[in-house]
């Protein structure tokens, strides 16, 4: 089996405001929805979502 590409890849985080400046500013991420609650945030890197 090869992988070529992930689709979606999540990872919890204790503060949902500080986790999205994060990925925002930092890394330059493009957030594509927030859902709070339940404390969803997902961005788009180059077609790969994180959540």
């Amino acid at each position: 089996m090869r992988i070529d590409k992930f689709k979606q890849i999540a990872i919890n985080a204790e503060n949902l405001d500080e986790s999205v400046e994060f990925y925002e500013i930092i890394l330059g991420a493009k957030l594509v929805a927030r859902y709070d609650p339940p404390g969803l945030a997902f961005f788009d890197f180059d077609g790969t979502h994180y959540v």
